[in-house]
């Protein structure tokens, strides 16, 4: 899965330069999640649910909803299937 429809879009608590990006999508008749960290900037600054993201190599590719931008590039940073920024602090809390 390398895109979909976004359902959660937040700076990272730990990193301000971090965006925090869950997408959502149905390709085989079931939901799958899949969620990255963009580079923050103006641009990922205005994602919200129901935009569409998807991504390749060090970009990902954001339309709104409205559809009045289409694919603008947002440098990726990291890999796809992060952790969500406050799970991730809960799970290095409990160890």
């Amino acid at each position: 899965m390398v895109g979909g429809t976004v359902i959660e879009a937040c700076h990272h608590p730990d990193d301000p330069s971090r965006i925090y990006v869950n997408v959502a999508d149905k390709p085989y008749s079931r939901t799958q999640e899949c969620a990255i960290h963009v580079e923050a900037n103006a641009d990922s600054e205005q994602i919200q649910m129901g935009d569409r993201l998807w991504w390749q190599g060090r970009l990902a590719f954001w339309t709104p909803a409205d559809e009045s931008r289409v694919e603008v590039k947002i440098p990726r940073l990291g890999y796809s299937g992060v952790r969500h920024p406050l799970q991730q602090e809960q799970t290095e809390t409990e160890q």
